[in-house]
């Protein structure tokens, strides 16, 4: 009997073939197989593979970015702390396990370019505001925190041998840099 497939388990699998083979290698058979289910499944969540494309964008923008900004930017914490909590959530999290992927399609398909400039222009004022408050003026806001998004995007996929503690040695000592004065 095949079993029932949640939308956000279709919207994981997605994710994944994103990762493994590009958008071209998301397709609803595939999932379908890797998910154990049938693709009658899949059109009780979806109007078709259009639709979970852009359904991928969003989840990615929602659970990837929004729920960070959305449960660091009202804590009663210092700027300091908000960037150690950011940078901890991202690693545990893999939350930039898929921005590579996501930035190779957006190379060829210019309305998934332009909502990647949305989310990383979200994700830089977001993280500008903490350079900020930490008192940095001028461009130094934003050169910093362009800095903080990109190596966080990159460490995963640069470090892949390093153990976890050690990638949290060197986001530690990344963030100290970025925050010295």
């Amino acid at each position: 009997m095949k079993q029932r497939v949640s939308k956000d388990q279709w919207l994981q699998a997605a994710l994944d073939s994103l990762l493994e083979t590009g958008v071209n290698g998301i397709a609803v058979e595939r999932l379908a197989r890797k998910l154990g289910t049938s693709k009658s499944g899949f059109y009780w969540h979806f109007k078709n593979r259009n639709d979970l494309l852009d359904h991928i964008l969003n989840y990615w923008e929602a659970e990837f970015t929004n729920t960070v900004i959305n449960n660091i930017s009202h804590l009663d914490e210092s700027a300091e702390k908000k960037l150690q909590i950011t940078s901890e959530m991202i690693m545990q999290h893999q939350l930039g396990k898929y921005d590579m992927a996501f930035r190779t399609w957006g190379n060829e398909d210019n309305e998934v370019r332009n909502k990647i400039k949305k989310i990383d222009r979200k994700r830089l004022k977001y993280i500008c505001r903490l350079f900020s408050d930490l008192g940095f003026r001028g461009e130094e806001p934003e050169n910093r925190a362009s800095l903080f998004i990109l190596y966080h995007a990159y460490l995963d996929s640069m470090f892949l041998d390093d153990s976890t503690e050690k990638r949290r040695k060197k986001v530690r000592a990344y963030n100290k840099l970025l925050m010295k004065k």
